[in-house]
């Protein structure tokens, strides 16, 4: 079983892991359970149950649940029948062959890969605001798929579950090892329950936040890859989540502006950054600034600076920031 957290259970949880993930799969309307473990830990291991199958869109988080001492009955919600099950696996089956085939090939490398999905998820599709004001189990169905993969594969308007779920699945798909995160976001844009992923690339885990990197750019056509490749100590400036069960993420090789050579340590070296991309005329300049005691407005200040020092060529810009991780995105108009 490739779950950090059913790996985090002891035997008797296992079971119920294995138990309820059999009966989901198998769509049942009811699944008894020996167990005398109490109802919130059954729920927190259901509810983990979702985030690492991303295929189970159609069951509702809401159950009934009746016990004696040792034994415990669940009744289940769905919200597709049958029918309707096997119809939307193909969509969603012909749906994922697309985008992987369209976007991937043999010859990329891991990094390569997880970038594509990422964009392609980052670009197409929009954050359900709406979604967010509705509980999942009790709103109609339209908020109900914001949820899960249905509203991030099929109708392109999801929340962070369905981004953060849509990210595995593509990725199981191509053979990327990767797992979905519950926790919470704490920033500017958000405050409350959230949900990423901890990806493998080459042999190192990073986590990457695609909801974020979609929400901190007002056109989704602008890239910003603020949540591309963290380690433990950086994504935690704004997310929190249960360690214990996740393996330490200290190293990561495949950060997005480390890659790209987009990681700024000095006022020299973004002077010389922003010029150099403005003489090539690029239409998008984006960057990560790693200095200690700069703040953000005083970064948004030497930009400015930088910027009309050598404005002749353009026409208008405008800057977009993540407060917390330093992260710039420069559009500019020539």
């Amino acid at each position: 079983m490739n779950s950090f957290y059913y790996a985090s259970l002891d035997k008797s949880q296992k079971l119920i892991y294995e138990g309820l993930l059999s009966g989901l799969k198998n769509i049942d309307g009811a699944i008894r359970l020996k167990s005398n473990e109490t109802p919130q830990k059954i729920l927190e291991i259901f509810s983990n149950i979702i985030y690492d199958f991303p295929e189970l869109y159609y069951v509702k988080k809401s159950f009934n649940i009746s016990s004696s001492v040792i034994k415990k009955e669940l009744r289940l919600n769905y919200t597709y029948s049958k029918s309707q099950i096997i119809a939307t696996n193909r969509s969603l089956e012909s749906e994922a062959n697309k985008i992987i085939e369209k976007n991937t090939t043999a010859r990329q490398s891991e990094y390569e890969k997880v970038l594509v999905v990422h964009d392609y998820l980052k670009k197409n599709i929009a954050y359900d605001n709406e979604a967010l004001k509705n509980d999942a189990d009790d709103s109609e169905m339209e908020f109900v798929d914001s949820y899960t993969i249905i509203g991030a594969l099929l109708k392109h308007k999801c929340v962070c579950a369905g981004f953060s779920l849509a990210m595995k699945y593509l990725c199981d798909k191509i053979g990327i090892d990767c797992h979905v995160i519950p926790g919470t976001g704490n920033s500017n844009i958000f405050s409350g329950p959230h949900a990423w992923n901890l990806v493998n690339i080459d042999g190192y885990y990073h986590h990457i936040d695609v909801t974020w990197d979609n929400q901190y750019a007002n056109d989704s056509a602008i890239p910003n890859y603020g949540y591309f490749g963290l380690n433990d100590e950086t994504i935690s400036m704004d997310h929190s989540w249960n360690r214990n069960i996740y393996p330490k993420v200290s190293e990561t090789p495949y950060n997005y502006f480390v890659m790209s050579k987009s990681l700024i340590v000095s006022k020299n070296h973004l002077e010389k950054y922003i010029l150099e991309n403005m003489r090539k005329k690029n239409p998008d300049i984006l960057f990560k600034i790693k200095m200690e005691n700069l703040t953000e407005t005083e970064a948004t200040e030497d930009i400015k600076r930088i910027l009309l020092s050598d404005s002749s060529n353009i026409k208008n810009y405008y800057i977009q920031w993540i407060p917390t991780q330093l992260v710039f995105m420069i559009k500019i108009n020539y």
